[in-house]
């Protein structure tokens, strides 16, 4: 890897620096809307926070019959508490324990927790947390030595402390560690370690699935054998994990597809997962709800033909990509279109899994150019990554949450695409006045 004295640049790219004042005015602003309806208007001490701490209860028994044991306060991490609970058990998938469904969770994902369930639940939860917390600092820190260390020590920080990882962390959420193993791949890469950020690529996927379309920028960076590796330790370490479970290897995978349903599918039975979520298919949901006709036209078309009109945006981002001359830029722009297709595509978008845009902003800081449209997606990440809830009634269905957060994803699209297709007519052109 480059040391800091070859580095590109010695500043943070202001793209970033937009992000970064978008991000804290927004979240102020949020901050004084929250404290005014709460102190002046009545409104639920709630209003300022993204989770609430008794929606685990529903499906988790234990929790009624004895939370204490399991909360630090009144607050339950429940992404963390639910694979922990079927972890211990040893059956998240089948011969599962009175009022519990089939984690949704991969195998491999469930087994990182067999290390916590040989410990005391809060050490466990203490030491889950500050790894989660780690995984993002340190390799941030570490891709970051091309620009000044103050510079680095404080971008480091901001992206640390931006709310999306908080969230991630009050959630208790994988994908803390995930994003710490995607942002470990790109190092490897830059340290021409190719084999390493393949098989780091290929455990982020066996946690979350999604970073799966990261191996397209591998791909394109580094050759058609380069993935090869990755995808081939995340199915392996995925299999291996089923076999620390109960049941068979074949009736703990049809479990597991069939829990996905439930989280991702567009169904009736699942209202949370159809509609209060911040993915397109939500807010196509919420618009078809309102009986606005030409609102409800759109949402009625989107719900129909989504997975149709998902198949093409994604097959319109990988042609730009192949297409596009490899350079930083459209490096870029490449984990841009990639990321942002996760959110485009998830039937079921919270707001911690924004945290994958830190993939994208931690290579455009040390981006050495200037540039519009670069300095617009740092404004859109921004708007992302503010807190919306303070804005809409508290019971509202309807909220800034799951109506501007997919908005702005398809915002983020547009532009990533309108930028991809000027990289490719500015690299044609200057093939052409070569020749």
């Amino acid at each position: 890897m480059n040391s800091p004295s070859n580095s590109i640049g010695k500043d943070v790219n202001i793209a970033v620096k937009i992000f970064f004042v978008t991000t804290l005015f927004g979240n102020f602003i949020a901050l004084v809307v929250s404290y005014i309806r709460i102190n002046y208007f009545s409104a639920s001490l709630y209003i300022g926070q993204l989770s609430i701490s008794e929606d685990k209860i529903g499906y988790l028994p234990e929790l009624v019959q004895n939370s204490a044991r399991y909360s630090v306060g009144n607050h339950f991490f429940g992404d963390f508490l639910e694979p922990f609970l079927k972890t211990a058990s040893r059956a998240p998938y089948t011969e599962l324990l009175p009022g519990h469904r089939a984690s949704n969770y991969p195998p491999f994902a469930q087994a990182l927790f067999y290390p916590s369930t040989w410990i005391p639940y809060h050490s466990a939860l203490a030491v889950y947390l500050g790894i989660s917390l780690l995984s993002i600092v340190i390799p941030t820190w570490l891709l970051l030595q091309k620009i000044n260390k103050s510079a680095s020590l404080t971008t480091t920080l901001g992206f640390a402390l931006s709310l999306p990882v908080l969230f991630c962390l009050d959630r208790g959420n994988l994908w803390g560690i995930a994003i710490g193993l995607i942002l470990m791949s790109i190092y490897f890469v830059e340290d021409d370690q190719v084999f390493l950020a393949s098989i780091c690529l290929g455990l982020a996927t066996a946690i979350k699935i999604f970073p799966i379309v990261l191996f397209i920028w591998l791909w394109k960076k580094c050759g058609p054998k380069s993935p090869i590796a990755g995808l081939i330790s995340g199915f392996v370490i995925s299999i291996i994990s089923m076999f620390s479970f109960k049941g068979s290897i074949g009736n703990n995978f049809s479990a597991f597809i069939a829990s996905q349903r439930f989280v991702h599918a567009n169904i009736d039975e699942n209202f949370m997962y159809q509609r209060v979520n911040n993915s397109v298919i939500a807010l196509a949901n919420n618009l078809n709800s309102l009986n606005v006709m030409p609102l409800k036209i759109i949402g009625e078309f989107i719900i129909r033909d989504f997975w149709f009109l998902c198949s093409l945006l994604l097959a319109l981002s990988i042609l730009l990509i192949r297409k596009m001359e490899f350079n930083k830029k459209t490096e870029i722009l490449i984990f841009g279109l990639l990321v942002n297709s996760i959110f485009v595509l998830s039937p079921t978008t919270f707001f911690y899994g924004y945290v994958l845009f830190l993939i994208l902003l931690v290579n455009l800081v040390t981006y050495s150019k200037s540039d519009t449209g670069l300095n617009v997606l740092g404004f859109l990440i921004g708007i992302l990554f503010v807190n919306k809830v303070p804005f809409s009634p508290i019971e509202a269905i309807v909220t800034g949450m799951n109506t501007v957060n997919p908005l702005v994803s398809l915002a983020i699209e547009v532009l990533l695409l309108n930028l991809a297709i000027k990289e490719i007519k500015r690299a044609q052109l200057k093939t052409a006045e070569k020749i």
